[in-house]
């Protein structure tokens, strides 16, 4: 395996443009939004507690992208889970 010194940022921004590591970013942001407001609305103490792991582990995927490209190096599934329990969480609205 080549040893990587780009992050996941810049490596989207060379290989598919500027917008789609805006995208990527996006994205990520949206789904830390969504666990905030789960863990501010529930009244539930498990779906806080899954809320406060699912921001602690997105951000540790966005520290971990400024080092290593995550979606290349096997991290891409537990990414594409972390945003799929991030939208299966209550909403305000729901």
């Amino acid at each position: 395996m080549e040893t990587d010194t780009h992050n996941q940022y810049l490596v989207l921004a060379i290989s598919v443009g500027f917008p789609a590591a805006l995208a990527f970013i996006w994205l990520l942001a949206s789904y830390a939004h969504r666990a905030r407001l789960s863990l501010l609305t529930s009244a539930d103490r498990l779906d806080k507690i899954i809320a406060v792991g699912l921001i602690c582990a997105l951000i540790a995927v966005v520290l971990a992208a400024n080092f290593t490209v995550v979606i290349a190096r096997g991290v891409g599934l537990v990414l594409v889970c972390l945003a799929a329990m991030s939208a299966a969480e209550k909403s305000p609205t729901d």
